[in-house]
């Protein structure tokens, strides 16, 4: 396929604000898809890829989504620590105790959140 954005919007340009905080995706019978922000609640979605451990190491203290893929679809969000340990998903107990440590295989940053309400 050619011509296709890093960066699309989901279009919901005739959506009150009521609407928009009481909407559930998933009762969308049809959405819309444009290359520009076209109204106020439009929602932004920039493709990316997960990027192997291998190939590169998230910045030290940087938030990152990671997976191990033996475990998808389940994805985690994690703070990279450079302790030699490369990168893991720590798994927690309630206490906040970590209880195992599973190497991650993949990562990607943390979505930009500064947009939500």
């Amino acid at each position: 396929m050619k011509n296709i954005p890093s960066k699309i919007h989901l279009v919901l340009d005739q959506i009150s604000e009521d609407e928009y905080r009481e909407a559930d995706f998933r009762d969308c019978a049809e959405v819309c898809w444009c290359e520009d922000k076209v109204g106020q609640y439009d929602i932004p979605f920039i493709r990316s890829q997960w990027i192997d451990v291998n190939d590169k190491l998230p910045k030290d203290g940087q938030q990152v989504l990671v997976i191990n893929k033996a475990m998808l679809p389940a994805a985690f969000v994690s703070t990279y620590i450079d302790d030699g340990e490369g990168l893991v998903i720590n798994v927690k107990v309630e206490d906040g105790t970590t209880v195992l440590k599973i190497p991650a295989t993949h990562w990607l940053p943390v979505p930009e959140t500064s947009n939500l309400r």
